[in-house]
């Protein structure tokens, strides 16, 4: 058996236990041991959306349009347009604004943001700088510079692994390392397997057809419970048989998971961007795993030419993706138990040049979503500088008055801030990222 086809074959059993997990409304840790583990308040699933191509996301943000050497898309820029929630976006949405945050000095971001609707109110930015300067530079940029320790306070762990190594028990993930649909991650400083959507879908259906034939669902719950309650009756505690009473779902309900999970998985019809973070919302739902690792696209590599055209076909594509993931988030219950936050090489240069963007270490802008966050921006871009770049971060206000958080620091600031936002407690925070303070997004 090679590797692939072992790893193929590990990855659909533990979907075949979170499937059995929500058709009897069982814990997956308590079918698999007899145990079960309370859920900690604030912990979530992370959608950890990641990009060595260097994304400009500082381009179209807050304190993008506080200087006049910053460039965006004139309105004849490009002819693409993208029809999102019933409004037409176009170039002219990359050039004009809207603001995001009120008072007497609102805080503006490009006007196509407004494709997102409500999503906005859950949305965060966060200027820092990578101080990377090349595309091979993000396997380096995954383990934040180095600043990102191992387990014990020692060596270092990319973002996604340290993500997943603090919350896996508590979120009762069937298994305790990230999935990848996108790019390429380490676990523990071993790569992992990449598995496209599509080739998840595959083996979410075999494990449905496996665990519950379709026409069998009710039937099959039944079977399921059957052996669970024989082997708690022989072997289990008061306790335990207990537990089994009073969270184990109805064979109505059952149908229902079994029926809705189908149709959910059914939506995924490609590998693309949309799909991507589809398929992580579902695996996210079926707690089997802690984090899932997408991409994200806004402008790419646009060092060309024709860079702005690229910068804005790719934003709309995002936008339309963002609504399309946010509406089925919200349609499966789950907006208020993920967070979604990028890591990107490196940023954009604000103004451009004849060919497009280039580089920019020194300025990139993380963008946050989650039902528990509020709208907020973090950090700063300085107008006085043509290409862009952060400014030192208080970490009490999250503003740029009375700093306490370097630029060169930043970087490490937003990771930790990432992971405080997904629920790693301040001790478990501090042993990863010492030295350094986080930011309260939520």
């Amino acid at each position: 058996m090679n590797r692939r086809h072992f790893l193929r074959v590990s990855a659909g059993s533990a979907l075949a236990v979170s499937v059995r997990s929500l058709l009897t409304g069982l814990p997956a840790a308590f079918l698999l041991t007899g145990q079960t583990r309370a859920q900690e308040a604030g912990r979530k699933f992370v959608m950890l959306a990641q990009s060595g191509a260097g994304e400009a996301v500082n381009g179209f943000g807050p304190g993008s349009f506080d200087s006049p050497d910053f460039s965006h898309p004139a309105p004849d820029e490009s002819d693409a347009t993208r029809d999102i929630a019933g409004r037409t976006f176009s170039a002219a949405d990359l050039s004009a604004t809207t603001d995001f945050l009120g008072g007497n000095s609102p805080v503006r971001i490009a006007r196509c943001f407004e494709a997102l609707g409500a999503m906005q109110d859950n949305m965060a930015f966060f200027h820092h700088r990578t101080n990377f300067g090349i595309h091979p530079q993000m396997q380096s940029a995954q383990a934040i510079g180095g600043a990102m320790r191992g387990a014990d306070g020692r060596g270092q762990e990319q973002l996604a692994s340290a993500l997943a190594q603090e919350n896996a028990v508590a979120l009762g993930s069937v298994i305790d390392r990230p999935i990848v649909l996108s790019g390429s991650v380490s676990f523990e400083n071993t790569p992992l397997t990449r598995y496209e959507p599509t080739v998840l879908k595959e083996l979410v259906l075999s494990s449905v057809s496996t665990a519950v034939p379709s026409d069998m669902f009710g039937a099959a719950r039944d079977k399921m419970l059957d052996r669970v309650y024989t082997n708690v009756r022989d072997n289990g505690t008061p306790n335990q048989r207990r537990f089994l009473d009073d969270y184990v779902l109805s064979q109505a309900q059952a149908v229902d998971v079994a029926e809705r999970l189908v149709a959910e998985v059914d939506e995924i019809v490609d590998d693309g961007l949309t799909s991507q973070m589809k398929m992580a919302t579902i695996i996210g739902k079926l707690q089997l795993a802690p984090v899932a690792v997408v991409g994200y696209r806004v402008s790419g590599d646009n060092h060309v030419p024709n860079g702005l055209e690229v910068e804005t076909s790719l934003t709309l594509d995002m936008m339309a993706s963002y609504r399309e993931f946010y509406d089925f988030a919200l349609s499966n219950g789950f907006w208020d138990q993920m967070l979604y936050a990028t890591l990107s090489v490196f940023g954009r240069k604000m103004n451009v040049s004849n060919n497009g963007r280039g580089h920019n270490g020194s300025l990139s802008t993380g963008l946050l979503f989650g039902g528990q966050l509020q709208r907020a921006v973090v950090g700063g871009i300085n107008p006085d500088n043509p290409r862009g770049e952060s400014l030192p971060i208080n970490s009490t206000t999250g503003g740029t008055v009375n700093p306490d958080v370097s630029d060169g620091d930043s970087f490490a600031c937003y990771a930790k801030s990432v992971m405080m936002a997904s629920g790693v407690p301040q001790d478990r925070l501090d042993a990863r990222v010492p030295d350094v303070p986080a930011v309260q997004l939520a």
